[in-house]
């Protein structure tokens, strides 16, 4: 698969993507608007052709001095040529929840000169090494909603956790935890199933806290155990579901980590000793 990129100049076209208004004080505070499909406008005809079957990275840039976010990715399925001479080029779209910053990567500086200051517009960014960089930010498509959809089907749930910790082994960890927060947690199929198989209660032992929410669901947090600025992974082991009381103490509490595997994590939190063994079966406790 190759990687393109468009960029959209929010000062000079006036608004965000999807027509949203420049009114918005904090870009990275914006609930991005989910649409199945997405599309660029470009009068590059070779460029969008060679496009289908691949991805395109859109990218915005705001105030001065400019920021630059990733907004969304492109899944190419379709061109259609207008009579004004420009292409449409379309495809299902894949979002973060928000914005995500991107200019604060050592190696933006360089990856923005290798286009153009992003004056070129539309163009293949495949060998650039940022384009990676790009490729995990937004992981898959599926937003927590959709992903309760499917695990619906439950006799594949244990089955997809393996196959997905697999998957995520090969997802070099940023070094910006915000970008992980507003990424892995949001759109993760694994940190979203976990979830799931943990029937949405905190895993530490005896607090079993789920918090309902009013439209059915409930909501719970995930946290790395090894935190990605230290190199630590979304994969099983690494990943717990917490209550929010319970995410707080392992992040700011004293803790210390004595055994930690796929299987079982062992320690003290706050001069407490807990053990908490970690099940990837649908409908099994992780908490004993």
């Amino acid at each position: 698969m190759t990687s393109w990129i468009q960029y959209h100049n929010c000062d000079l076209l006036g608004h965000y993507p999807s027509g949203l208004l420049l009114d918005i004080a904090d870009t990275e505070a914006i609930n991005i608007p989910h649409k199945e499909r997405g599309g660029i406008y470009t009068k590059k005809r070779k460029a969008s052709y060679d496009s289908v079957g691949n991805e395109i990275f859109l990218i915005i840039g705001i105030g001065k001095p400019k920021k630059y976010y990733l907004w969304s990715k492109i899944l190419v399925d379709k061109v259609t040529p207008k009579d004004d001479g420009y292409f449409i080029v379309e495809g299902n779209s894949i979002y973060s929840q928000h914005p995500i910053r991107i200019d604060t990567f050592i190696d933006f500086s360089d990856f923005r000169h290798f286009c153009g200051n992003f004056g070129i517009g539309f163009q293949n960014i495949t060998k650039h090494l940022f384009s990676e960089t790009l490729g995990s930010l937004i992981i898959d498509g599926l937003t927590e909603k959709s992903l309760d959809d499917y695990v619906d089907f439950q006799n594949d749930s244990d089955n997809l956790i393996h196959s997905l910790n697999e998957k995520m082994k090969g997802i070099h960890p940023s070094k910006i935890n915000k970008i992980i927060e507003t990424t892995l947690r949001h759109d993760s199929k694994i940190v979203n199933l976990i979830k799931y198989i943990n029937n949405y209660e905190c895993q530490f032992p005896n607090c079993n806290t789920r918090i309902p929410k009013k439209d059915g669901s409930f909501y719970i947090e995930v946290a790395h155990i090894k935190s990605v600025a230290q190199g630590g992974q979304s994969v099983i082991g690494n990943l717990l579901v917490l209550c929010p009381n319970h995410h707080k103490f392992f992040d700011y509490g004293d803790l210390k980590i004595i055994e930690q595997t796929e299987h079982v994590l062992k320690g003290f939190l706050n001069n407490e000793e807990f053990e908490i063994k970690i099940n990837t079966a649908q409908n099994t406790r992780y908490s004993q």
